[in-house]
């Protein structure tokens, strides 16, 4: 389970090894991804996905990685501004309110969030793991060596 400002994810696993994705709590910018934004006082299923891996909820935004053993896709939903969700894009407004895929890689192993970004391991080359990070960036906490905000993931500096 995870925590975010006023809003909770929970990933549920059957008998049958579907492990589906639940959310509930305040839900002002989209948040909980059910494609609305109406406060939930009890669960409420995220997209229809049965293969969510991990699960992170932030400030007004939530993250997760879907995919079968322990690495997969990114998927990111809630509020799309300082390019907290890694789409791409630097909306100064709007909500995304259901789960969508970041970029195109499949080897996302963990990922994290602050206040107003996210931060997440894939797979190296090497057998091990590389950083990467997005979103605001006004005190270099993405690690890359600067101040900008970055609204796709970058790879943080060794």
């Amino acid at each position: 389970m995870s925590q975010g400002s006023a809003h909770f994810l929970g990933i549920r696993e059957a008998s049958n090894g579907e492990r589906t994705l639940w959310a509930w709590g305040w839900n002002n910018r989209g948040q909980l991804g059910d494609n609305t934004q109406t406060t939930r006082t009890t669960p409420v299923r995220v997209g229809d996905g049965t293969d969510w891996i991990t699960a992170v909820a932030g400030d007004y935004f939530s993250m997760g990685i879907r995919g079968t053993g322990e690495r997969g896709t990114l998927w990111a939903w809630g509020d799309r501004t300082n390019g907290r969700l890694g789409l791409g894009d630097d909306a100064l407004s709007g909500n995304q309110l259901t789960p969508v895929q970041v970029g195109t890689a499949d080897d996302w192993s963990s990922v994290s969030r602050g206040t107003f970004f996210g931060m997440g391991m894939r797979e190296a080359g090497n057998g091990g793991y590389d950083l990467w990070a997005w979103g605001t960036n006004t005190s270099g906490q993405l690690g890359d060596n600067s101040t900008t905000q970055r609204n796709s993931p970058v790879q943080v500096q060794r």
